[in-house]
């Protein structure tokens, strides 16, 4: 059975997926063409786009060159406020990031490259959120490898998107957050944990994507990557992530 065979199973059963050497990806751009095979199999549509080693601890970490995107379905985004059982889930963690949404289309077409003055012009809104990574691997951990992490879809897993706050992504100057679980501080961040500009990662993302077929549509979120260390959530409890003047998001684990 190949990678992305073991990835599709493990998606359509709940099982784990476990790799020989020779099935694991030998570079970031193999992976991602294992991610295509995985998403048109399973037939995924994005609502959402998250943004992995875009931020300094993810990248060291992955030890990879670049970022990569992971896809999340409608069924992946939680609303902000209400709660979700997580009897199920391997991974609980959660990471603290800003969003965008996308107010009209970037479509792929050959040869076109996105500006960032036309990917801002394209981002409707700023949005507080919790991403609750996840992998059809046994744990985050690179045991499998940073690229096969990619292939399995950027670990994506869950998302929370918190209401707009106002703020336009080419204003941003700093940004702080608190992570708190049932009310206590469990971590804490700034922009300053991204790698590069917001707006900057958003238009490598769009460039990323579309030169892979994805289109950009309206109504899309983009995570940016987290301001906070993964935090694990080992059982329920209530999470908020506040963001200050940018607004806060929440989600029960019950």
């Amino acid at each position: 059975m190949s990678l992305t065979e073991k990835i599709i199973r493990a998606y359509e059963t709940g099982t784990v997926a476990s790799l020989e050497g020779t099935e694991r990806p030998d570079s970031l751009e193999a992976a991602e063409q294992a991610q295509d095979r995985v998403l048109a199999s399973l037939g995924f549509v994005a609502a959402a786009w998250k943004l992995g080693a875009s931020n300094q601890a993810s990248r060291k970490g992955l030890g990879l060159p670049r970022p990569f995107s992971g896809l999340l379905r409608v069924d992946d985004m939680l609303p902000t406020g209400g709660s979700t059982d997580i009897t199920t889930w391997r991974q609980r963690g959660v990471e603290c990031e800003p969003a965008v949404r996308f107010a009209t289309d970037l479509p792929a077409r050959p040869g076109v490259v996105y500006s960032e003055a036309r990917v801002a012009a394209a981002i409707g809104s700023l949005h507080p959120a919790l991403e609750i990574p996840h992998t059809r691997f046994r744990t985050l951990a690179t045991t499998e490898g940073p690229f096969a992490l990619v292939a399995d879809n950027g670990a994506s897993g869950k998302c929370v998107i918190g209401r707009a706050n106002g703020a336009s992504i080419t204003s941003i100057a700093d940004m702080a957050v608190s992570l708190r679980l049932d009310g206590e501080v469990a971590a804490s961040g700034t922009l300053q944990a991204l790698i590069d500009r917001p707006l900057a990662l958003v238009c490598d993302h769009v460039n990323r994507i579309t030169a892979r077929g994805h289109d950009v549509k309206a109504g899309d979120y983009v995570l940016l990557g987290s301001l906070t260390p993964y935090t694990d959530v080992p059982g329920p409890c209530h999470i908020e992530a506040d963001f200050g003047d940018f607004g806060k998001v929440s989600i029960t684990y019950r």
